[in-house]
């Protein structure tokens, strides 16, 4: 009895459900693609990564959804300009959703290019690896208004 309830978890947490309804996913250069039916709102962080540290102790990480401004990414010569997006509109998903298995890292700061005066932060791009839990939030009607939430463990 024991095995199996240990072999079940381990199942459910390398992403195999008990339900035919789970949608299917693989992990394709670095990146957990899924096959949703359902609808997404733009400018809208629709994902949460958690990476497992030490024992059972998870961290959520900072998936680059979050930066904002003027900023350096990783050994850039050039700053680039993020800017926040100010138009939500339900879409439609087509075919699958990509959620990057990656997570920005401040490493320090460097003069703005805009303002010589100014410090910006510089982030390094860091690719997941381990056990990762992934939330993957969408709707299930076209106004999105009916929220759903996939959720999986990944070893990666």
């Amino acid at each position: 009895m024991e095995k199996r309830v240990l072999l079940l978890l381990s199942l459910m947490f390398l992403g195999v459900g008990c339900s035919s309804q789970q949608p299917r996913f693989e992990v394709v250069n670095n990146s957990l693609h899924i096959n949703l039916s359902g609808y997404t709102q733009t400018c809208q962080n629709n994902y949460k990564l958690q990476i497992i540290e030490g024992e059972d102790k998870w961290r959520k990480t900072e998936n680059g959804n979050l930066l904002k401004g003027e900023i350096y990414l990783g050994n850039a010569t050039s700053s680039n300009i993020w800017l926040p997006c100010d138009l939500v509109v339900c879409e439609k998903i087509n075919g699958f959703v990509e959620v990057p298995l990656k997570e920005y890292v401040k490493t320090g700061e460097k003069i703005s290019m805009i303002d010589k005066h100014s410090l910006v932060p510089v982030y390094n791009e860091v690719n997941l690896k381990g056990k990762l839990k992934v939330n993957y939030n969408y709707f299930l009607d076209d106004k999105c208004l009916k929220p759903e939430v996939f959720e999986i463990g990944i070893n990666n």
